[in-house]
């Protein structure tokens, strides 16, 4: 990735993204998407209320903490080739043993799921888990659950990450959150159905798809397309822009068949959503298996 950030979307577009130009980018079931970044979390040890940030601090943490040979990782659907190559490969090399879950289906839900656990200082079950850079990232990190990286132990990533990533503005330093995958929302169709190019959001509101288009469940991603969709920067949104983008997915709900979790690329594929809002990365891995 050798583009530049345009930060004017940091706040409002809550995955890693480029431009707008990017976001706007869509493709076909058959061909990709645009989609979803995701930070990778370590959270196995009990929430603590401002976790150390300072290299010294965080050695401190992780002091007298013993290495049991396992871990325990919360992620997405389709994030992980269905061999487990990659897993099987860092099992192979380290020793250390990996329970993969695929357990996570959209980030509200599964913040309002581990956040009892965390606010009463006890452990999700969990050592690793996959969270977009959202709101939900940035409450984990404002109340202190997360346990810092300590960055001597990643010498790879320091060595080959591009620095852009090394910089977000939600975790600068990555002081709890590496980067997993990053892509882009953007608009995924099924090209049996389909028959014209798909370049812009308003063909989610095409009547010509009513009962076939899909939506997001999320509700920072329904309200981004609809800012964007009437011509407002997300990033520089008010309450009265929120108001007018819930009108137009009003506007909108009559044609919607469903809003949907992880499970529209099935109904993509089967034809019962010929439409729909998707992450690049679902997409991507939906036609490489196919």
């Amino acid at each position: 990735m050798d583009q530049k950030i345009d930060t004017a979307l940091l706040r409002g577009l809550t995955r890693s993204r480029h431009d707008r130009r990017d976001v706007l980018k869509m493709l076909g079931l058959g061909a990709g998407l645009g989609a979803a970044g995701a930070a990778l979390a370590a959270c196995g040890v009990k929430g603590a209320k401002q976790a150390p940030a300072d290299q010294d601090a965080v050695a401190k943490y992780w002091s007298g903490k013993k290495q049991n040979g396992h871990l325990d990782f919360a992620t997405w659907a389709l994030y992980m080739p269905t061999d487990h190559a990659p897993l099987k490969a860092f099992t192979k090399e380290t020793g250390i043993t990996v329970n993969y879950q695929e357990v996570i289906q959209n980030d509200p839900s599964w913040y309002g799921k581990i956040q009892p656990q965390l606010a009463a200082d006890k452990p999700i079950g969990y050592d690793l888990m996959v969270v977009t850079n959202g709101m939900e990232l940035g409450k984990l990190l404002q109340f202190g659950y997360l346990a810092p990286l300590d960055q001597s132990r990643l010498p790879n990533y320091a060595k080959f990450a591009d620095p852009i990533y090394r910089d977000e503005a939600y975790d600068k330093g990555n002081v709890y959150s590496i980067p997993y995958t990053s892509g882009y929302t953007g608009i995924a169709y099924n090209p049996t159905y389909v028959k014209e190019p798909i370049t812009k959001i308003a063909q989610l509101w095409d009547p010509k798809y009513a009962g076939k288009i899909g939506m997001m469940k999320d509700p920072q991603e329904l309200g981004n397309f609809g800012m964007l969709l009437l011509g407002i920067n997300p990033e520089t949104s008010t309450p009265a822009d929120w108001t007018k983008a819930a009108a137009k997915l009003r506007e909108q709900k009559p044609l919607v068949r469903a809003y949907v979790e992880q499970d529209y690329t099935k109904s993509l594929a089967n034809g019962d959503l010929w439409i729909c809002q998707g992450w690049s990365g679902d997409i991507f891995q939906e036609n490489a298996s196919n």
